[in-house]
């Protein structure tokens, strides 16, 4: 777990493998397990540093449109860090960063963070599990497994139903605007 934390606190790259390795040296469950909370307390930590360290200057040097997307982002923020964990568009470390940057509450970014890996660490932890099946009977792995419609496409789904309450907001906002 130590590893893992610091893997994702320094913005290692390497999660995935130890993901992997979770789910093949560990199990489904455990391995799942110590992923989410190694991921999410060396999230935390590099969220906190950011947050702390440089929050202030990049609130200073930032123009309009910045500002824009920070008011934007705190409103709706648990929806769109739940969206950005459950869809892994972009790079684990940014998404930890990002939102320390643009005043994302600790709370909510520990829950979106914490409730947004489970299903992706929980897959790619089975996927581990799956290998260590293979392993045991002498097969090569397919790593093309992981990217497959039946792992994708639930995780679209739930990144679609995650983003429902900002289009709730949106929708009611725009109607009371016209009322």
């Amino acid at each position: 777990m130590i590893s893992y934390i610091i893997c994702v606190a320094a913005s290692f790259p390497g999660a995935l493998i130890l993901t992997l390795t979770g789910g093949l040296l560990f199990g489904l469950f455990w391995g799942t397990l110590f992923v989410v909370i190694s991921a999410t307390i060396g999230s935390i930590l590099i969220f906190l540093t950011v947050k702390y360290a440089f929050s202030d200057l990049v609130a200073q040097k930032t123009s309009g449109w910045v500002n824009k997307m920070r008011q934007g982002f705190q409103h709706n923020a648990f929806s769109y860090l739940l969206v950005l964990r459950l869809m892994p568009i972009f790079p684990f470390w940014v998404v930890n960063i990002v939102p320390a940057l643009l005043g994302v509450k600790a709370r909510t970014f520990v829950l979106a963070t914490f409730l947004g890996i489970i299903p992706g660490s929980l897959i790619y932890a089975s996927v581990g599990n799956s290998l260590n099946h293979l392993f045991e009977q002498g097969q090569a792995p397919n790593f093309k497994i992981i990217f497959s419609p039946e792992l994708l496409l639930p995780l679209l789904a739930l990144a679609f139903l995650s983003l429902m309450p900002v289009f709730y907001k949106k929708i009611k906002g725009s109607y009371e605007q016209r009322n």
